[in-house]
């Protein structure tokens, strides 16, 4: 599971210590891909995530700067980044194809998501990356 809660007896740098499920993230996003259905709520959630992440790097950044061994740390939060914006872009993407088969009936929604589909290797797992 990537639900990632950096375990201290694993890192040097055992600076971040909230569990964040990105698996899960990720599950969503292909879920929301593989059945046209939009997820706003997993959008809410990730970007939420990402604010958090993006915090968390802001102070880890700061930490290196002042000599601190924070390498790992933000390593794994540069991945979780990573597979989160990839989540978020998935879903956006199904959101607009379905709010523009919402107002265009006669527009063929798979068509664009097949677009899309075929520019991400046609398979949901390229939504998601192993950390």
């Amino acid at each position: 599971m990537n639900a990632i809660a950096i375990d201290a007896s694993k890192q040097t740098d055992p600076f971040v210590d909230w569990p964040v499920d990105t698996d899960r993230i990720s599950r969503a996003a292909a879920e929301s891909f593989k059945s046209g259905a939009p997820d706003p709520w997993t959008i809410v959630e990730a970007e939420c995530v990402i604010d958090l992440i993006d915090a968390e790097l802001a102070a880890l950044t700061e930490r290196e700067r002042r000599g601190e061994t924070v390498s790992a740390s933000l390593r794994r939060l540069k991945a979780m980044r990573t597979e989160v914006m990839l989540a978020i872009n998935t879903l956006k993407k199904v959101e607009e194809e379905f709010d523009q088969a919402e107002r265009h009936p006669a527009h063929d929604r798979s068509e664009g998501l097949s677009d899309f589909r075929r520019e991400a290797g046609a398979s949901p797992e390229a939504f998601s990356i192993a950390t």
